[in-house]
């Protein structure tokens, strides 16, 4: 019997058999689930909640000097806490399917 991997594995991947020094591919269904909530907290955490606390700090100082009425003013907050709330929901699927891969590859992932 040959160690042939197969060709579906890429290096690097942190789902992949290979990177565990096991000879196949362990099946695990949430892979992408994986993939995508760490690329959608990435994006929350790094783009969209710092562009949501600049746009309340401008509707603070907007409303400061009389330019928007309040409920502008509680639009802009709502939305920053929107979008924390979603950051936090995307960075729990994000560690569920840390805690659902653990198992399978015997390696602490979380730390």
């Amino acid at each position: 019997m040959g160690n042939v991997m197969p060709p579906t594995l890429m290096k690097g991947d942190p789902c992949s058999a290979r990177t565990y020094g096991v000879e196949q591919e362990i099946p695990f269904p949430g892979k992408l689930g994986l993939k995508a909530s760490e690329k959608l907290a990435n994006l929350y955490g790094s783009a969209i909640v710092p562009q949501s606390n600049l746009a309340l700090n401008s509707a603070i100082a907007n409303y400061q000097a009389g330019k928007i009425d309040f409920l502008k003013l509680i639009d802009a907050s709502m939305s920053l806490l929107e979008y924390q709330l979603k950051y936090y929901e995307s960075m729990v699927e994000f560690h569920k399917a840390l805690a659902k891969l653990e198992p399978l590859v015997g390696v602490d992932l979380i730390k």
